[in-house]
């Protein structure tokens, strides 16, 4: 099974940049420009892995964890935050959500893959 990332960042350059970089590592890669448009293609079909940005203008990162969390797939879809903000995890863990791991920008795409490595193998260690 091919392994997919839901790439959720309003910035176009990083959508173009981190998703280039992923295909090139063998990842199918679908794109979000938004907090909204993630949460409708993940009632499409759940990806093995979420990168999600946390400033957006239409919905945040965090709004879009909570909103994840209180249905039943929770746990199911592990989750990178990516933010420039250094205090990305205070933040989120303030707003009473958690992601996997979180990744401040700007980060190195060898950061990126490692991250979504180590997301992976724990999922499968988690759901087995």
């Amino acid at each position: 099974m091919e392994k997919e990332i839901l790439l959720v960042d309003d910035d176009p350059v990083i959508r173009l940049l981190v998703g280039d970089y992923l295909k090139a590592c063998g990842y199918k890669i679908k794109e979000a420009s938004g907090g909204v448009e993630a949460l409708l293609k993940l009632r499409e079909q759940l990806p093995s892995l979420m990168l999600l940005d946390l400033q957006m203008p239409d919905m945040s990162g965090i709004e879009v964890l909570k909103t994840i969390s209180s249905t039943r797939n929770k746990g199911k879809i592990p989750v990178i935050l990516l933010s420039a903000n250094a205090d990305v995890q205070s933040l989120a863990e303030e707003a009473g959500v958690k992601a996997d791991l979180y990744l401040q920008k700007p980060f190195d795409m060898q950061d990126v893959s490692r991250a979504i490595d180590r997301c992976m193998a724990a999922n499968r260690l988690t759901n087995s």
